[in-house]
This record gives C-alpha cells, sequence and structure tokens, in this order.
C-alpha cells in the first residue's frame, strides 16, 4: 500500500476516536394518568429486576427463521411497558414484547400478583419523569432529549 494511503488512513483512524457516538433515543413505555396516557423516561420494571440474572431475555419482535431473534436499536430492554397509576399507585398493565417463541404477559411474568389485569409495582419507589410539551432539544440517545417535563413521584 502507497505510504501516503497509510498516512491518510492513520489520520482518519485517529479522528474517528474523537468523533462523539450516539446510541438511538430509547421508546418509552406508557403511563396512563389522569385521564391522559404519557411517555415516561422511566423503566420501573427495571428495578424490579435489578438482579439481572433473573430477568427474562426479552426481544420486542418475535425470531425469524434463518435471522435469529431481533433486537431494535430504539429499545435495547427488548420490551415496551404500560401503566397505569390509580389511588396514587403504580400498576403494571401490558407487556408487549417475546421472550422465545411466547408473547410476554404480566400474568405468566407476575402469576401471584397479576389481579384485575394488572400488577402493583410494590419493587418501585420513585420519579416518573414524564415527557411532556415540544421537545426542545433532540439528542439521539437514550432518554436525554429535553422537553418540559413533569414529574410524578411515586411513594409505595
Amino acid at each position: 500500500m502507497n505510504m501516503k494511503i497509510k498516512y491518510i488512513f492513520l489520520i482518519l483512524l485517529c479522528i474517528s476516536f474523537y468523533v462523539n457516538v450516539y446510541g438511538t433515543a430509547q421508546m418509552e413505555d406508557e403511563l396512563k394518568w389522569k385521564g391522559r396516557t404519557h411517555y415516561i423516561s422511566t423503566n420501573p420494571l427495571e428495578d424490579y429486576w435489578a438482579d439481572t440474572a433473573s430477568r427474562p431475555k426479552f426481544v420486542l419482535q418475535k425470531s425469524f427463521p434463518f435471522f435469529g431473534d431481533v433486537y431494535w436499536t430504539n429499545n435495547w430492554r427488548g420490551y415496551k411497558a404500560n401503566y397505569v397509576i390509580e389511588d396514587s399507585r403504580l400498576y403494571l398493565t401490558r407487556i408487549k414484547g417475546w421472550i422465545g417463541n411466547h408473547r410476554a404477559k404480566v400474568s405468566r411474568l407476575f402469576p401471584d400478583d397479576f389481579k384485575e389485569g394488572k400488577v402493583f409495582c410494590k419493587w418501585y419507589t420513585g420519579v416518573l419523569r414524564i415527557r411532556k410539551g415540544k421537545v426542545l432539544k433532540y439528542i439521539h440517545m437514550g432518554y436525554m432529549a429535553s422537553t418540559s417535563s413533569e414529574l410524578c413521584s411515586v411513594h409505595q
């Protein structure tokens, strides 16, 4: 290889280490609260699986023959959860995703705690960050886009 090409390649390689690397903005979970559907930049279900050994391997879409599991870069958790706040308590109502060849279902994941179509999120205490209003600054990484937001404290 020509020396000039080697130097150009080396310079480009060095520059690539100094360029900001951006991940993909993540799909938010949904929360029904005060009669409206909100998008939350908090993942309460992840607190339940603080011990990662017990966490099921979720994928958002069922595996395809010859391709294996399908992962979406906008959802590294592999699921989308739906919650509701009733009587100042947070409940998990739905999980969209797959575990192996089966749809993820709240009733299967929490068979002892599943009552009236929901599970009380007794493991979660904290703040739910609700995206509200227009996007003030979009950052293509995680939940880092800036919006005017509303905080909802959950103390259970």
